[in-house]
């Protein structure tokens, strides 16, 4: 149950992402919205063809149950069985270059957020010089792709096999992007209901997320999964806690952050 959440998450998860494309993107106000609510409403209706599919194919009854369970490649298993090893041969390579195209993704969310926080002054400013060529944040992306394949490198000198290389980095990724979520249902709810004029039912969707969010969160440590799962919410613990130490003994940082993205959003504030 715990690794169907994770895996459920993770295929949502990055859904946001756009958002960071925003300073990049012609009327961002519309764009930005749109883009994320088809990623959303696309990625709901594909999954649930998908997860049919998978789940007849396999069969509904124990035997089906179990060996879909315990299959690492459903989708290439199920090809191979009803189609032949070239079609599961194909299906692979298009796992391969979804894998490919969410890192891809990742790495651009992920620069972008470190760009706009390194123009903020957080670190180094360095971070936030962009390109005098393309205009990307090139120094942001080099340290997010460089962590990246330093970790896959690591990864694989010990041993770790390339579906697992890619599963552990994609569940502590979850786990951050859980306690993401949370801090924003929160903020959401402040922003909204305590000083917007947002209906008060409302309020009852961000309890139903943060109630999910926090169950989610809640099997992955609860009973104890085994090595190496049971180190990944240690590892974004300690994450967080050093977000939370940036907060406390950097509030002139904090507040400038914040100032930088509320005037990027056009969001009036005392900062």
């Amino acid at each position: 149950m715990a690794f169907a959440s994770v895996f459920g998450l993770l295929s949502f998860g990055g859904f946001e992402g756009a958002a960071s494309l925003g300073e990049e993107t012609n009327n961002p106000r519309r764009n930005i919205p749109l883009a994320i609510a088809c990623a959303v409403g696309f990625c709901g209706v594909f999954y649930v063809i998908v997860m049919l599919a998978q789940s007849l194919g396999f069969g509904i009854d124990a035997a089906g149950i179990k060996a879909f369970s315990t299959s690492s490649a459903p989708l290439g298993d199920l090809s191979k069985s009803y189609v032949g090893t070239g079609m599961e041969d194909a299906i692979n390579f298009g796992a391969t270059l979804s894998a490919f195209a969410s890192l891809l993704g990742c790495a651009a969310a992920a620069s972008r957020l470190l760009f706009a926080l390194g123009r903020d002054g957080f670190v180094t400013r360095r971070l936030g010089d962009a390109s005098a060529r393309t205009g990307s944040p090139a120094n942001a992306l080099a340290i997010v792709m460089l962590f990246g394949l330093v970790m896959t490198v690591a990864l694989r000198s010990n041993g770790t096999n390339v579906v697992n290389a890619f599963f552990y980095p994609g569940t502590a990724g979850v786990l951050a992007m859980l306690i993401a979520y949370f801090v924003i249902q929160l903020g959401a709810a402040k922003f909204l209901h305590l000083e917007g004029r947002e209906p008060r039912w409302r309020a009852i969707i961000i309890g139903l997320a943060i109630a999910a969010i926090v169950y989610t969160f809640y099997k992955q440590v609860w009973p104890k999964p085994p090595y190496p799962y049971d180190v990944f919410p240690l590892l974004i613990a300690g994450w967080a806690a050093v977000g939370i130490a940036v907060v406390l003994f950097f509030p002139g940082l904090t507040r400038k952050i914040g100032k930088g993205l509320s005037e990027a959003e056009g969001i009036v504030g005392d900062g």
